[in-house]
């Protein structure tokens, strides 16, 4: 009988003391709920700003393939603004987009294999340019002088 006693007075005890931390757990819980809603926000934030960084320090970009209308989605390549090689070769392209001139970095620029019929007048407002590859493109032949007139070396 006296075993019962101590062990009810420690059963008792026991749950007196859990009753008395739970208060303490709940205000700790709510601290780290708080301190983990302030680390998922810092995380968000360095995401975001991961991805306008990696967005920004892109130099080259291959769009081979892929059939997109250029003139749609040029301001994407807008945002690129340390792109110095572009690959938009077999996409169906016929036409560069006016504003093409903001690729202010562009050095190199594949468009083999779609519709064009001349140099795109558009690529000429690039002053990095220094190499455009347009064959087996539906155009005239050039002479050696004419690529003097282009300011840039273009492979036909």
């Amino acid at each position: 009988m006296p075993t019962k006693i101590i062990t009810a007075f420690i059963f008792f005890l026991f749950a007196l003391s859990a009753s008395a931390q739970q208060p303490a757990d709940k205000d700790a819980l709510q601290r780290q709920r708080e301190q983990l809603k302030k680390e998922i926000e810092e995380t968000e934030k360095a995401l975001i700003e991961t991805r306008k960084t990696t967005k920004v320090n892109l130099g080259q970009l291959s769009l081979i393939n892929k059939k997109m209308d250029l003139q749609a989605n040029i301001h994407l390549l807008g945002g690129l603004p340390k792109l110095t090689v572009l690959h938009l070769e077999g996409d169906g392209i016929a036409k560069l987009p006016d504003n093409f001139g903001e690729l202010k970095h562009l050095e190199k620029l594949y468009l083999n294999n779609n519709k064009f019929n001349q140099v795109p007048p558009e690529i000429k407002m690039l002053k990095t340019l220094k190499y455009v590859d347009m064959q087996n493109n539906p155009m005239p032949m050039y002479k050696a002088s004419d690529y003097k007139t282009f300011g840039f070396k273009v492979k036909f």
